[in-house]
């Protein structure tokens, strides 16, 4: 394998010479820089990518990239779609709450009509009670009331006669009285 030189080490020992270096230091300096050189040479051709390389990298993460979409989008589909199914679900419950809720209304509702007939019949009944013994103690009064009348008409007649009588009485006997000083 032949060894590429990426540094000119005949200019360099030269200059290294020229500026007082013996002819073995500079060409030992010269090799030394020339092996750092390849060194770092080899190491970053090692670790480095070049360009080729690179595009196919590039295209290989593009390709997991476009993967990552295509799995991104059917994810976010099965999301929806799951999502939405979950929405009907709950749409179909809420539903179902309120359609219960409308039953328990109406039953509710037609027992507190039911109530509300039973008590307005209670007090219909009540108030045809108290009628009937509000037209009791009228009839009782005006029975009480006629009777007192009749007794009242009794003693009036009875008082009419007796004081009838009484005026008859003396008057009588102002006339025997009258006679007898007459006579």
């Amino acid at each position: 394998m032949k060894q590429v030189h990426y540094l000119d080490t005949l200019a360099v020992a030269k200059m290294l010479e020229k500026h007082g270096f013996s002819r073995e230091n500079s060409e030992g300096l010269t090799q030394c820089l020339a092996d750092v050189v390849s060194t770092t040479l080899e190491h970053q051709a090692r670790h480095m990518v070049m360009k080729p390389q690179q595009e196919i990298v590039v295209q290989q993460m593009m390709s997991e990239i476009s993967s990552v979409k295509k799995d991104m989008v059917l994810l976010q589909k099965t999301e929806f779609s799951t999502l939405r199914n979950e929405t009907e679900k709950q749409a179909l419950e809420i539903s179902q709450v309120k359609d219960m809720l409308q039953d328990e209304i109406i039953k509710i509702s037609g027992k507190i009509t039911l109530d509300i007939n039973l008590e307005r019949g209670r007090a219909l009944e009540a108030h045809a009670e108290n009628e009937k013994k509000l037209q009791q103690l009228h009839n009782k009064i005006e029975m009480e009331v006629a009777h007192l009348r009749t007794t009242y008409e009794q003693y009036r007649n009875d008082v009419f006669k007796y004081a009838a009588g009484t005026v008859l009485t003396c008057a009588g006997l102002c006339l025997g009285i009258i006679r007898m000083w007459s006579h």
